[in-house]
């Protein structure tokens, strides 16, 4: 995303992982302007997988899509929360803060 305005129009970003093997994330961002609360935005992302990621691949995984969610906020300059279930342990919330390091909050499991 290379402007720093919310979209008058639905748009989708995209953004590709290559973890090596033959395995790749792309996570589409698909952006709405939410009618219902004008100045806000609808924010869905939706992940196709190549190849089959192991455990192993958590670590490089984690540390891209943050990065990919900072953009998001850094161009809307909006804040913005992302929840994340790790292969082993607690599931994250993670807030997304324009211009900002992130912050990882961890969430109990039920």
């Amino acid at each position: 995303m290379k402007t720093n305005t919310i979209p008058s129009a639905p748009s989708i970003q995209t953004f590709a992982l290559d973890l090596g093997d033959g395995i790749r994330c792309t996570a589409k961002i698909d952006i709405h302007p939410d009618t219902a609360r004008p100045g806000e935005l609808l924010l869905k992302m939706t992940q196709f997988w190549e190849g089959r990621p192991r455990k192993a691949h958590w670590p490089q995984y984690f540390a891209w899509i943050k990065t990919v969610w900072q953009s998001l906020a850094n161009a809307t300059q909006k804040k913005l929360l992302y929840v994340f279930k790790p292969p082993t342990g607690d599931p994250l919330a993670v807030q997304f803060n324009p211009n900002q390091p992130s912050v990882t909050i961890p969430l109990p499991r039920r």
